[in-house]
């Protein structure tokens, strides 16, 4: 199987395609095509053959349940919620939305209208983490008007998110900090966060942010297309390069002050995790930081 897992990765992506158009009739004659031309390309070798076409069943199967799950257990009549901010509250302009997490595990998209400037500045003490209760309503997104347009529902329900939760007023007694760990890095990254926007210059704020610690809401939309379309979106996001980068300034930096290399290691190792809270716990973060573990390990 040297050098052919591209031919099984390729199944993967075919298998989840397939499930993702409901199992169109384009899409399991691609899959057939697919399969049949690995059995013909490498001189009928049964075992590639069989690797693929279990593979593309099973990531196919994989994402149907995955996609089953993904529904409400709310009903939409509920006006009292309790749950957990699970993203850095965002206030553009009068507006304030963040992601609350419920016991259930259920996330909803909450989106609240400042009726003041006085609570404007009362809103700045909401932190990721946070433990909160709210009176309020909940409503459907909206989806696409027009016909291919950006479709907000669909886009929240990709996010595992099926409702809109408006709360009638927002209080601080109704939001304690938690005691975790996990709260206490994240009150720390968002700290951060608002001292670089208070005090680098408006044009740098973004990609700072994006840079230290993997955050992107303030990058001008339109800069972050072109970074796009010319293919140099992954300079944005903490990847691979950014983790082997700090990974090795880091063990060059221990090992020259005097720490073994075994000791190095290990301290990076506890460091690691960490590190992937701070940076925001993003799949390219989180893919990046555990690849970065499993090398020292075997080193």
């Amino acid at each position: 199987m040297r050098g052919k897992w591209i031919f099984v990765a390729f199944a993967a992506a075919l298998g989840i395609m397939a499930a993702y158009f409901n199992f169109h009739l384009f899409t399991i004659i691609s899959n057939m095509v697919y399969i049949i031309w690995i059995l013909y390309k490498h001189n009928w070798q049964l075992k590639l053959f069989l690797i693929c076409a279990l593979t593309s069943c099973l990531f196919a199967i994989w994402f149907q349940w995955v996609d089953d799950e993904n529904v409400s257990t709310l009903k939409g009549t509920e006006n009292r919620v309790s749950g957990t901010i699970k993203s850095i509250p965002k206030v553009d302009g009068d507006k304030l939305t963040l992601i609350l997490q419920l016991p259930s595990k259920e996330k909803l998209q909450l989106s609240y209208r400042i009726k003041t400037v006085q609570e404007k500045n009362r809103l700045q003490h909401l932190k990721v983490g946070m433990d909160c209760k709210f009176i309020g309503s909940l409503s459907t997104p909206e989806g696409a008007r027009n016909f291919m347009a950006f479709d907000y529902r669909k886009y929240l329900y990709y996010k595992g998110i099926h409702w809109i939760f408006t709360p009638d007023s927002i209080e601080s007694k109704q939001c304690q900090p938690s005691p975790s760990l996990k709260f206490s890095l994240q009150k720390w990254r968002s700290t951060q966060l608002l001292y670089i926007k208070n005090h680098f210059p408006e044009n740098t704020v973004g990609f700072v942010q994006a840079l230290l610690f993997g955050e992107r809401n303030e990058i001008d939309q339109a800069v972050e297309d072109n970074f796009q379309q010319f293919g140099l979106i992954h300079l944005l996001a903490i990847s691979g390069s950014h983790v082997v980068l700090i990974v090795a300034v880091a063990f060059y930096t221990l090992v020259r002050i005097g720490v073994t290399r075994e000791r190095a290691f290990f301290l990076l190792l506890i460091a690691l995790p960490f590190y992937m809270v701070i940076a925001g716990a993003t799949p390219s973060v989180v893919r990046a930081c555990l690849a970065a573990i499993v090398v020292m390990v075997a080193i």
